[in-house]
Parts: structure tokens; C-alpha cells; sequence
């Protein structure tokens, strides 16, 4: 049992470091346009309060696969 953790442990490790070095540079060109960009730690998740027009400018971007509202943001 003890093995099995260690290797999940290990597992989830790698595929962190694998998300920030893919989200990390995406949050980073967010906050270069002037907005706050939080990363999520644990998966490829960006939290970003945006504008349309910047939302529109994202879409375009190669790295970015899906943008969605959260619960509490609804478009209304």
C-alpha cells in the first residue's frame, strides 16, 4: 500500500509541474495586459476576472483550449 502512494505521490507531482509549465505562461501574458491571473496549483485552470474584449483577444490564443464562466459570474 505504502508503495502504490509513494507512486501516486509521484504521479501527481509530475503531471503538477506539467500544468504550471503550461499554465503558468498563459497567466502571465493575462497579468502583462494589466489583469490579475491565479493559476491553479493542481490543474490547467486559470482564474481571471476579464473584460469581453480581452476574453475575444484569449479565444485566439494557440494555449488556450476553452474559456468558461464560473457559477457566480453568470453572464446575464
Amino acid at each position: 500500500m505504502q508503495e502504490l502512494e509513494s507512486y501516486h505521490n509521484k504521479v501527481a507531482h509530475q503531471r503538477n509541474r506539467e500544468n504550471q509549465a503550461n499554465v503558468n505562461p498563459v497567466a502571465q501574458r493575462i497579468r502583462h495586459l494589466g489583469f490579475e491571473a491565479t493559476a491553479n496549483p493542481n490543474f490547467p485552470f486559470i482564474y481571471a476576472n476579464l473584460p469581453q474584449r480581452v476574453i475575444k483577444q484569449l479565444e485566439s490564443w494557440e494555449e488556450v483550449i476553452k474559456i468558461s464562466l464560473d457559477e457566480v459570474n453568470k453572464a446575464q
